[in-house]
């Protein structure tokens, strides 16, 4: 049975989102049908973490994708399970960026709400400081990176990341609208690590 792809969406999204689609899409056009894992997470972050990791204990996950919030995520994994990881203009500091969302909060791709609280922004914050940036193995991390995101700053990546494979690209804001062209790179990439 093939290696997994576990696709981690970002914040107030879900299985529906856009990227999760393309990616899903574009594997089974190259025959590759069930490859793609995208669940909806948890809102929480300590509950988002434990259906996580029970998708690696399911699963043999040979690469995992995170946008923005997922981009933490995938990032915990990463420094917890080694795996090949590539991060999308990844959230680093959700915790800070988060806190002002406390309250309701409307879901991308439908009409629902959901309450952001207190609690899950401390969550993030214990998540975050079990993160040790000087033992990630950088070889594996790959890094797509949009130069006018309107959301996060990544004036300093390159200095976070010195090792990990960066990208910028022009024109794709915080949604990274041209994940598309990065498709046929992930294939390749997928293939080389699902040998």
């Amino acid at each position: 049975m093939s290696g997994k792809i576990l696709y981690i969406h970002g914040f107030a999204s879900s299985s529906n989102s856009f990227k999760a689609q393309q990616l899903e899409q574009y594997f089974a056009e190259k025959g590759l049908t069930g490859v793609v894992l995208h669940p909806t997470l948890p809102v929480s972050p300590g509950r988002a973490i434990e259906a996580l990791d029970e998708l690696f204990n399911d699963f043999e996950i040979k690469l995992v994708i995170g946008s923005s919030l997922g981009g933490f995520y995938a990032l915990y994994f990463h420094q917890r399970k080694n795996v090949h990881t590539i991060l999308i203009n990844p959230s680093l500091h959700p915790s800070k960026t988060l806190s002002n969302y406390i309250g309701p909060v409307k879901r991308h791709y439908s009409d629902s709400f959901f309450k952001w609280t207190p609690e899950h922004v401390s969550q993030l914050e214990q998540l975050e400081k079990q993160i040790d940036y000087s033992k990630l193995d950088q070889s594996r991390l790959y890094l797509y990176i949009s130069r006018d995101d309107e959301i996060l700053d990544f004036s300093d990546i390159g200095k976070i990341f010195p090792a990990a494979q960066i990208k910028f690209f022009d024109n794709a804001k915080h949604a990274f609208v041209v994940f598309d062209r990065i498709l046929p790179e992930i294939f390749k990439l997928y293939q080389s690590v699902n040998q």
